[in-house]
């Protein structure tokens, strides 16, 4: 029918491989279609026209995807750019979600003489893909090479005329040092996020998300052209335990953090998930370094 075809073609449209497995009839309230794609198959009801002038209410439950994976769908699209070591969730990405997400390879490579970084990024040749569009950078901060060669692709995209930047940052490894006990330290979370804060401004300030940022209080070191977007996997995980428990009966029970700091941080899910809750704490043995219990019972 032309129902279907219409239907068809916005989803082709977006580069969505799907066929139509159903059909819609010509009598009002008695059609369904449903189209079958990489992202399930979903039934579409052609009803009478309701005389209700107002919004139509539509409760969650009669959804035929989950929340979760209705946003592979709806949403921002973004061109991806990504660190090397983050390459393969580039690509993961687009594959989760081709209409929302594209990734394009950056060369990241050096200059054989001197050692300094000989970048290009993707998406800008032959044709300019970027300007306009929102761009979601995976980025990789593991050690302090990485982080000058993607300062130096940040700036250059913020100075490409860009309509967005998310930074994606899952590991941040200088949230640990953000406090000095002694003068002459120096807290590299505060010197990185004045860098990122003080990225070229797109318009509007640049997301930096964050998954389980060591201290809560790092994110005001972020000001200006960043603003920082706090995520945890901590829910995930929970998940995951609950599902193990009801498969196997010697699942785990117990979760142990290596320090005090760390289990204000993140024990308190695990305790309300009903887990036993373990601090552990190191002790100086001579020159070894023991990990002991010092709250909790792991048995």
């Amino acid at each position: 029918s032309s129902a279907a075809a219409t239907i068809l073609s916005i989803a082709q449209s977006f580069g969505v491989e799907a066929k139509v497995v159903g059909s819609v009839s010509r009598e009002a309230g008695a059609g369904r279609l449903s189209i079958s794609s990489e992202f399930g198959t979903h039934v579409y009801c052609k009803a009478a026209p309701s005389p209700v002038l107002a919004p139509i209410r539509v409760d969650v439950d009669d959804l035929t995807l989950p929340m979760t994976r209705s946003r592979l769908v709806d949403g921002k699209r973004y061109n991806i750019l990504a660190a090397p070591n983050f390459e393969d969730m580039a690509r993961r990405l687009q594959a989760l979600a081709p209409t929302r997400f594209s990734f394009f390879p950056t060369r990241w490579e050096k200059f054989p003489d001197s050692g300094t970084d000989k970048i290009e990024l993707g998406g800008f040749s032959p044709v300019n893909l970027m300007q306009g569009r929102n761009v979601l950078f995976l980025a990789d901060f593991h050690c302090n090479d990485a982080v000058m060669s993607q300062f130096h692709a940040l700036i250059a995209l913020c100075e490409s005329f860009i309509k967005s930047l998310t930074i994606a940052l899952p590991y941040y490894p200088h949230g640990t040092m953000e406090r000095v006990e002694r003068e002459g330290e120096v807290a590299t979370a505060n010197t990185i996020a004045r860098l990122l804060s003080n990225l070229p401004s797109v318009g509007i300030p640049a997301r930096v998300m964050i998954y389980d940022l060591h201290t809560l209080q790092n994110k005001f070191y972020l000001h200006g052209n960043a603003i920082a977007s706090l995520h945890s996997t901590v829910p995930l995980l929970l998940r995951v335990l609950r599902a193990e428990q009801h498969a196997d009966a010697e699942a785990i029970t117990a979760i142990a953090f290596p320090d005090d700091g760390a289990t204000k941080r993140f024990g308190k899910p695990f305790l309300q998930a009903g887990f036993n809750v373990v601090t552990c704490g190191k002790v100086r043995d001579g020159d070894r370094r023991i990990v002991r219990i010092t709250e909790g019972d792991c048995k």
